[in-house]
């Protein structure tokens, strides 16, 4: 007997991905779609799994996109998925997890901005000055991330310990015990002694 698993979905889902007038970097729209994928293939069947892609697909026309811009980020995102593809890739990360430098990358943290440079132009300033005298075998990786918006500033969601459980409320505590430990009257009179 097999068991067979759907995900649920909600009724009211809007399914709002991120719009293609978005100042989001290009790779947040690369990123949702490879997610789904690998998501959806791990967790169903193939019939299922064509379902799932079609809604998706419609969703993704629904909020703006081009059926262009999709078809070839769906592309992408199947080779992706493709099992024989994974198991080659973490053999091949496998393979090369040294702690030497020649087996590692360099990465450059880029902040995103529409009308700021691009991915494209940092990696040909990276061919033209530096990939011939990089130490690191790898290469460079760009790793672009997206600014704070209005979001990330107004509302900041922090986790909050209870009272006493908090690790600057256990060192008080110590320097507490210390301070007491010293000022009791059997410590001052050996000290005298001494």
């Amino acid at each position: 007997a097999k068991l067979f698993h759907a995900p649920s979905k909600k009724s009211m889902n809007l399914y709002l991905y991120i719009p293609p007038v978005s100042a989001h970097p290009p790779s947040c729209f690369k990123g949702l779609i490879v997610g789904n994928f690998l998501r959806f293939r791990k967790q169903n069947e193939n019939t299922n799994f064509c379902t799932l892609i079609c809604n998706f697909a419609r969703h993704l026309l629904a909020r703006g996109h081009s059926i262009k811009a999709i078809k070839k980020h769906f592309l992408k995102a199947a080779e992706i998925t493709d099992k024989k593809q994974l198991i080659a890739s973490q053999q091949q990360a496998t393979a090369e997890s040294s702690d030497a430098i020649t087996n590692r990358s360099l990465y450059l943290h880029w902040e995103f901005h529409p009308k700021g440079i691009q991915r494209d132009t940092l990696r040909a300033i990276y061919d033209a000055t530096l990939s011939h005298c990089n130490p690191f075998h790898n290469g460079m990786v760009i790793a672009m991330s997206r600014p704070k918006n209005l979001r990330d500033l107004i509302t900041r969601t922090t986790l909050s310990e209870p009272e006493g459980a908090r690790a600057s409320d256990y060192h008080t505590s110590l320097v507490h015990v210390h301070q007491t430990y010293d000022s009791t009257p059997a410590a001052v009179s050996t000290d005298a002694v001494r």
